[in-house]
């Protein structure tokens, strides 16, 4: 048995970089070091990331996190006290008579630092994106907009320019379209009358349009997803705009009905947050991220953190603290986000029904005008961005 004081010497001895760099070939990067996941089948440089000051390694793809002992125990497979004789071994701290079996506790050369050669990427035939268009808005999600919108034009060139497409049951495509227009997948989300998400139907997963092939045999059993962010394709098209970042794609499709001066994309999830592959459209373009909100500003630290990691990376990018400063307390406690915030102002100064919203379009100004009489934080967005109505 280990005593406690002998353990505390062997992890406060212990470097998170050190043990690492027994097996693996790690490159700084700022203040941090990465290199490629040990634990599940990583191609994208970034993701795995090694802190020295705070002695841990997490990777933001897969989840695995931890310290020296953790890592031992997850790569090779060793009990905790095991881990710490290897520690021990790696130190000369003397731990027991166990310790002897670590002969060796580092491998002659690590692995060097390779980036896998990517596979052949997969996509979708842009035949069944253009079967799913519908301008004719029958999705619950576009019937959504004309009840808060009441400019069926603008609606109809969002859901053009983002290629919404539409299931039988009246869900919405989220087409995912890189900056070469290839088509990677869809995400299908189905909305109730209120704009709120149909857990019903959709459950808590996400349902993905190559799945729903691949079953069917329209695709390959073998057929493999590589996101990229919801607009990609989009950025080609307007090389000048700010591009604005939120989480989700209904975010972006309301956001760029209400302000068209930025170009609105998604990232899907915080998780697809890290600069990495998926992004690197992005290098060169202003971007603002805009982070939803809650109680504690536990979400604006987190794309902060990310922001700061984009930066170490050479993108241009800054973190909009508008819901921070602006949204109330029961706004917060709801986690809203940059795009709810549009839509409830939206809901103040209209209340049409759909069918008085055919056809008709409303003057740009009159409507900014509108909203910023209801709520002076979106004047407070525009001022701080440089915006003009369109």
């Amino acid at each position: 048995m280990i005593d406690r004081i002998t353990e505390q010497r062997i992890k406060d001895a212990a470097s998170v970089v050190d043990v690492i760099g027994d097996f693996y070939e790690l490159r700084k990067r700022g203040t941090n070091y990465e290199c490629l996941c040990p634990f599940h089948q990583d191609r994208d440089l970034g993701s795995f990331k090694v802190s020295p000051t705070r002695n841990i390694y997490k990777c933001f793809s897969c989840g695995a996190q931890g310290g020296p002992v953790d890592f031992l125990m997850s790569h090779e497979n060793l009990s905790y006290p095991d881990a710490l004789r290897w520690l021990g071994k790696k130190y000369s701290i003397d731990v027991d008579e166990e310790q002897k079996k670590f002969v060796q506790v580092k491998p002659s050369t690590p692995k060097p630092l390779q980036i896998q050669a990517s596979k052949e990427l997969c996509t979708i035939p842009a035949e069944y994106v253009i079967r799913s268009l519908d301008l004719l808005l029958r999705s619950q999600f576009q019937a959504h907009l004309c009840r808060i919108i009441n400019d069926s034009r603008r609606i109809v060139e969002a859901a053009r320019m983002y290629a919404l497409g539409v299931t039988k049951d009246e869900g919405v495509i989220y087409w995912l379209i890189d900056e070469q227009g290839k088509v990677r997948s869809g995400k299908i989300m189905h909305y109730l009358i209120n704009g709120h998400r149909d857990k019903e139907k959709d459950g808590d997963k996400t349902n993905w349009t190559h799945f729903k092939m691949k079953q069917d045999g329209r695709l390959p059993a073998e057929w493999q997803l590589t996101q990229c962010l919801f607009g990609a394709h989009l950025l080609p098209r307007y090389p000048s705009k700010t591009v604005a970042l939120v989480e989700s794609e209904k975010s972006a499709v309301i956001a760029s009905i209400v302000l068209p001066q930025y170009l609105w994309v998604s990232c899907g999830g915080k998780m697809n947050l890290e600069a990495g592959q998926k992004h690197l459209a992005l290098k060169g373009r202003k971007v603002v991220m805009f982070p939803d909100t809650d109680t504690d500003g536990e979400t604006f630290r987190f794309w902060s953190g990310k922001a700061a990691e984009w930066r170490e990376k050479g993108f241009d990018v800054q973190v909009s603290d508008l819901l921070e400063k602006t949204a109330t307390k029961a706004q917060k406690a709801a986690k809203i986000d940059i795009a709810d915030l549009l839509e409830e102002d939206l809901r103040k100064v209209y209340v049409p029904s759909p069918i008085e919203l055919i056809g008709q379009d409303s003057e740009q100004e009159q409507t900014l005008a509108a909203m910023i009489e209801t709520n002076p934080a979106i004047k407070l967005l525009i001022d701080k961005l440089n915006l003009e109505a369109a």
